[in-house]
């Protein structure tokens, strides 16, 4: 009888090697099957913790916007929350540059309000909501979540324009400073 093999955290597994896999091939797709073959269990096994490959994916961008919260958390707390976050932000995006992609380009429409995708998502932006409170003093609700709406897309943009749209475009020096965008939207005393 083939003894079979049990994985402590099978799900914590498969998304470490998600993630490996986003690092190291970020344009081969995802699979359930081949992550399973590279945790080293069964092809079924994983469906126990994921419907299939976009469990898989909700549950990494799940994991994203919290990475992206704990990095909001550690800006707001700094002497310069607005420079600290987009360096960190700026940071995160060279060493993940797949994963931070995968986050970003999530589609959270279909998703029910309560899903653990979407809360994640809404305390990345408290986050940035209590950066932009720590950069600029307690600002009204409406304008604080205006300008954490703004760095948020001004964090993007350039993150996308410096891996993507301006390849062979502008030169690096042409390219916006994340620090300095965001400390504008902010701003930062």
């Amino acid at each position: 009888m083939k003894q079979r093999y049990h994985h402590g955290n099978l799900k914590d597994a498969v998304l470490a090697i998600a993630r490996v896999q986003l690092r190291e091939d970020p344009h081969t797709p995802l699979s359930l099957r081949d992550l399973a073959r590279k945790v080293g269990v069964s092809a079924n096994a994983p469906y126990r913790h994921f419907p299939g490959k976009d469990g898989v994916t909700s549950a990494l961008v799940a994991e994203g916007y919290r990475e992206l919260t704990l990095l909001a958390e550690a800006a707001a707390a700094a002497p310069r929350p607005a420079r600290s976050l987009a360096e960190g932000y700026a940071r995160f995006a060279a060493s993940e540059p797949a994963f931070l992609q995968l986050v970003n380009a999530a589609e959270l429409s279909g998703q029910a309000p309560e899903s653990d995708v979407v809360l994640a998502r809404d305390e990345w932006f408290a986050g940035l909501v209590a950066v932009v409170d720590a950069a600029a003093g307690e600002l009204p609700p409406e304008e604080a979540y205006r300008r954490a709406a703004g760095i948020w897309a001004a964090l993007l943009g350039v993150t996308q324009l410096s891996q993507h749209g301006a390849r062979g475009l502008l030169l690096g020096e042409l390219l916006p400073d994340a620090a300095q965008l965001v400390q504008q939207i902010a701003l930062e005393r």
